[in-house]
Protein backbone atom coordinates (compact mmCIF):
# COMPACT_ATOMS: atom_id res chain seq x y z
CA UNK A 1 0.00 0.00 0.00
CA UNK A 2 1.30 3.46 -0.91
CA UNK A 3 1.47 6.47 1.38
CA UNK A 4 -0.25 9.46 -0.23
CA UNK A 5 0.22 11.83 2.72
CA UNK A 6 2.84 13.86 0.85
CA UNK A 7 0.47 14.17 -2.13
CA UNK A 8 -2.32 15.32 0.17
CA UNK A 9 0.04 17.84 1.77
CA UNK A 10 1.10 19.18 -1.62
CA UNK A 11 -2.55 19.61 -2.56
CA UNK A 12 -3.15 21.78 0.52
CA UNK A 13 0.16 23.60 0.06
CA UNK A 14 -0.93 24.63 -3.45
CA UNK A 15 -4.25 25.90 -2.08
CA UNK A 16 -6.44 23.17 -3.53
CA UNK A 17 -8.89 20.66 -2.13
CA UNK A 18 -8.77 16.99 -3.10
CA UNK A 19 -11.88 17.42 -5.22
CA UNK A 20 -10.17 20.25 -7.15
CA UNK A 21 -7.37 17.90 -8.16
CA UNK A 22 -9.79 15.16 -9.16
CA UNK A 23 -11.84 17.49 -11.33
CA UNK A 24 -8.71 19.01 -12.87
CA UNK A 25 -7.55 15.60 -14.09
CA UNK A 26 -10.98 14.50 -15.29
CA UNK A 27 -12.14 12.38 -12.35
CA UNK A 28 -15.15 12.81 -10.13
CA UNK A 29 -14.28 13.80 -6.56
CA UNK A 30 -15.54 10.37 -5.43
CA UNK A 31 -13.27 8.51 -7.85
CA UNK A 32 -10.24 10.57 -6.84
CA UNK A 33 -11.03 9.88 -3.18
CA UNK A 34 -11.23 6.14 -3.89
CA UNK A 35 -7.75 6.26 -5.40
CA UNK A 36 -6.34 8.15 -2.40
CA UNK A 37 -7.97 5.60 -0.09
CA UNK A 38 -6.57 2.58 -1.96
CA UNK A 39 -9.92 1.37 -3.34
CA UNK A 40 -8.57 1.66 -6.90
CA UNK A 41 -5.11 2.40 -8.32
CA UNK A 42 -3.89 5.50 -10.09
CA UNK A 43 -3.23 5.08 -13.82
CA UNK A 44 0.06 6.37 -15.19
CA UNK A 45 -1.76 9.09 -17.14
CA UNK A 46 -3.49 10.26 -13.94
CA UNK A 47 -0.18 10.45 -12.11
CA UNK A 48 1.25 12.51 -14.98
CA UNK A 49 -1.75 14.85 -14.94
CA UNK A 50 -1.61 15.29 -11.16
CA UNK A 51 2.10 16.09 -11.33
CA UNK A 52 1.47 18.74 -13.97
CA UNK A 53 -1.44 20.24 -12.03
CA UNK A 54 0.42 20.32 -8.70
CA UNK A 55 3.78 21.21 -10.25
CA UNK A 56 5.50 18.09 -8.91
CA UNK A 57 8.92 17.58 -10.55
CA UNK A 58 9.42 14.30 -12.39
CA UNK A 59 12.30 13.32 -10.10
CA UNK A 60 9.93 13.61 -7.09
CA UNK A 61 7.15 11.33 -8.38
CA UNK A 62 8.35 8.38 -6.31
CA UNK A 63 8.09 10.41 -3.11
CA UNK A 64 4.47 11.32 -3.81
CA UNK A 65 3.12 8.09 -5.29
CA UNK A 66 5.40 5.14 -4.54
CA UNK A 67 6.50 5.42 -0.93
CA UNK A 68 5.37 2.43 1.11
CA UNK A 69 2.88 3.15 3.87
CA UNK A 70 4.35 2.15 7.22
Amino acid sequence: MWDYSKLKGRTKEMGYRQEDVGIAIGLTPATYSQKLNHKTEFKQSEIDDICKFLDIPEKEITNYFFTAKV
